[in-house]
């Protein structure tokens, strides 16, 4: 990935976390970088929630040779405390989007390489979803932020396309 591309694309996130303070916590500073030539990961700080108390946006988004997304991960998550163990991936998860192929059973789904870790607290269960952007993640979880209501696993983000 060009260093460019990578630079547009962090500045890209930086712009999503300024301009959705309904979502994302400003009083805590997101952390946001590239890692290697071909990855963008960054940890945003979302608003305080009434069940889950603290949690983030992590985004993990791997690049291919023609810089277009080849793999993504975008997860609701408890954040890593500083000087405390760091939580395990199924510790930490609430809910995420991934676009990472898995063809393989017992979990395999029909929208492979999209798929949804619907199951709070498991990252190997996964369902079918129709969301592959960014954008529609961030639509998604500011709903859940700002009603402040409980993700259920049986919250299916499937839509069928006309």
């Amino acid at each position: 990935m060009s260093s460019q591309k990578q630079r547009k694309r962090i500045d890209f996130i930086q712009e999503l976390f300024e301009n959705n303070p309904q979502l994302f916590n400003h009083s805590k500073i997101p952390e946001i970088k590239s890692k290697g030539e071909n990855r963008v990961v960054a940890v945003l700080p979302l608003n305080y929630h009434n069940i889950y108390g603290e949690t983030v946006l992590r985004i993990n988004e791997l690049y291919n040779e023609s810089d277009n997304i080849k793999e993504y991960r975008y997860a609701w998550e408890y954040p890593d405390l500083k000087g405390i163990k760091k939580r395990s991936k199924h510790k930490r998860h609430i809910t995420s989007f991934d676009k990472q192929e898995h063809p393989e059973p017992p979990w395999n789904v029909d929208t492979d390489p999209f798929h949804h870790h619907n199951v709070p607290g498991n990252t190997s269960l996964r369902t079918e979803t129709s969301i592959k952007t960014l954008e529609d993640v961030v639509t998604i979880f500011t709903d859940y932020i700002v009603s402040h209501n409980r993700f259920m696993e049986s919250h299916i983000f499937y839509y069928e396309e006309l």
